[in-house]
């Protein structure tokens, strides 16, 4: 994640916009799930590719899947929304 986002994300909350992030969910954990609390994020969705893990790391890259499963469960204050969308076309 760069750097360059944490400052962008608390001037746009400082500025009155409700800042959402969207992720993968593989770099959900605990530090980066506090900074974005703490910047003042109010809502987090992490896409899951696929319930199928095979289907999921075939477009993500091996071991994405238990990844973002397990870090989607990173404890957060705020609602998190889980985004997911089955992709019946990956071979």
């Amino acid at each position: 994640m760069s750097e360059a986002f944490w400052p962008t994300c608390r001037h746009a909350v400082k500025r009155g916009l409700h800042v959402t992030v969207a992720t993968n969910g593989t770099l959900l954990n605990s530090h980066n799930v506090e900074r974005l609390r703490e910047a003042g994020v109010k809502l987090i969705e992490v896409s899951l590719d696929s319930v199928d893990p095979i289907k999921h790391d075939r477009f993500r890259g091996a071991g994405s899947w238990e990844r973002t499963v397990a870090e989607s469960r990173t404890p957060w204050r705020n609602p998190t929304a889980v985004t997911t969308a089955f992709l019946s076309r990956l071979r």
